[in-house]
């Protein structure tokens, strides 16, 4: 195990290193400077279990985002067992493995556990040369990226600070009225979270691959939707066996979806018309908001078929969750940027580069 440690600290570098690219480059072409104001990194040295999270910062810095080190770890070995099972093009070939069960290994406490029926080997990605190693690194950049936009989010687009003013506003309620309140408002703004993450993420990827030819942006687009469904999957399971027992019992009290809910929200997370308004025009000629939208279901299906065939738990959604439909749209128009992140009306913008390998 230390060896599939030492490598996930190694691999840490490259989406590492296009996070602070992305952050320092804050005041370039338009863009708000308040971005170098973000501090990030990967934190849990004791490997507790999941965490992505932001929050206000120390000064000099406003705010702060956090991956645990758990996190990446547990991307790394469940990529390891799902690639058994699935065929993914990649920009230089196919790979297609025969499949097995296998057990699901879990971080959780700064141990490891076994989780579902299977052989608890797995083939080891370590030393894969050519498409495999290729593939790996690639998407080990997209899980971690997708969990920093979507924490990125909450920030730039105004829900940590909708939060603390509804703090204000509902100081006089019932304390179990604020507490179902704003845990509907939180599972809300997750949902709003996870459709920014995938536009802003599609986004980088087809702008970091403009003079490829579009099936290189579609398979790399797959690859994105791949590590989309594998964080709600992971999610889950961190669901299902917490790294601490759970005090809450009331659904109404959660302040995350369930995160089958989430997967089947990002699988139908537009309209054809919606996608199309909400992507950029500027990438509308060389990737039509179709073929886009298409490619990012293509791979998260991907990953849930996989999952699904290796024998993996996964939860049902819930489709009932009062934050989904109106309330959700109600709390999008509400919610505003902090005046530091707002863009001129023309910004003149370029846009980082996803590592590509």
């Amino acid at each position: 195990m230390s060896g599939v440690v030492e490598i996930t600290l190694t691999l840490q570098q490259e989406p590492k290193k296009f996070i602070d690219e992305y952050l320092k480059g804050g005041g370039a072409g338009g863009r708000s400077p308040a971005y170098k104001d973000i501090l990030f990194g990967f934190d849990d040295v004791q490997l507790d279990g999941w965490s992505a999270s932001c929050g206000p910062a120390d000064s000099p810095a406003k705010y702060a985002i956090a991956i645990s080190s758990a996190t990446f770890l547990q991307q790394y070995l469940a990529l390891d067992r799902l690639l058994t099972a699935t065929t993914i093009i990649s920009a230089s070939a196919p790979i297609d493995r025969s499949s097995q069960k296998l057990q699901f290994l879990q971080i959780v406490n700064g141990e490891f556990q076994y989780l579902f029926d299977g052989d608890p080997r797995a083939p080891s990605s370590l030393g894969l040369s050519g498409g495999e190693h290729s593939l790996m690194r690639q998407l080990m950049v997209y899980c971690p990226v997708f969990l920093f936009l979507h924490e990125l989010c909450h920030i730039e687009d105004g829900h940590l600070a909708y939060r603390a003013e509804q703090r204000l506003a509902r100081k006089y309620w019932q304390l179990e009225q604020v507490r179902e309140a704003r845990a509907k408002d939180s599972r809300a703004m997750e949902f709003l979270a996870d459709s920014s993450a995938i536009l802003t993420g599609a986004s980088m990827v087809v702008s970091s691959l403009a003079d490829k030819p579009l099936t290189e942006k579609i398979s790399h687009l797959k690859q994105f939707g791949f590590a989309v469904g594998l964080n709600l999957l992971l999610a889950d399971i961190a669901d299902w066996y917490p790294s601490r027992p759970r005090t809450l019992t009331d659904p109404k009290l959660n302040d995350h979806p369930n995160a089958g809910t989430r997967l089947v929200w990002c699988q139908y997370i537009f309209s054809d018309g919606m996608f199309k308004g909400m992507w950029p025009e500027t990438l509308q000629a060389n990737t039509p908001a179709k073929d886009a939208k298409e490619a990012i279901k293509a791979g998260i299906d991907q990953t849930v078929r996989a999952w699904t065939k290796l024998g993996w738990k996964r939860s049902a959604a819930d489709v009932d969750d009062p934050a989904l439909g109106p309330y959700m749209f109600e709390i999008s128009r509400q919610l505003e940027s902090p005046p530091e992140f707002r863009q001129p009306e023309n910004p003149n913008q370029p846009v980082t580069e996803v590592t590509k390998l």
